[in-house]
């Protein structure tokens, strides 16, 4: 990839991303943390995600704790940990 970036950060405008693609089709995208956790915020509070608002701040405290996990064995920890609340807390979803 002469000349561009292999690694491009963005938010989450699907536009910016669809043309940064278009520009440098090898190029990867990541969304920029900030940015998503922004997101999965936003789609706590949002009613047609099933989340209860009481459990919001709980929720959120399960996805960072995944999200900045020292490792990949602390990141399923965390993720194990956070499953156990399935039901409670997490929604569950029919399939």
């Amino acid at each position: 990839m002469e000349g561009a970036s292999a690694t491009l950060i963005t938010d989450d405008s699907e536009a910016e991303v669809n043309t940064l693609k278009k520009t440098w089709p090898k190029s990867r995208n990541f969304l920029y943390i900030f940015f998503l956790r922004k997101a999965v915020w936003r789609w706590l509070g949002d009613s047609k995600s099933g989340n209860r608002n009481d459990c919001r701040r709980q929720l959120i405290s399960y996805f960072l704790s995944i999200l900045y996990a020292e490792s990949p064995a602390c990141g399923e920890e965390a993720y194990l940990n956070a499953i156990g609340y399935i039901g409670s807390c997490i929604p569950t979803y029919p399939l």
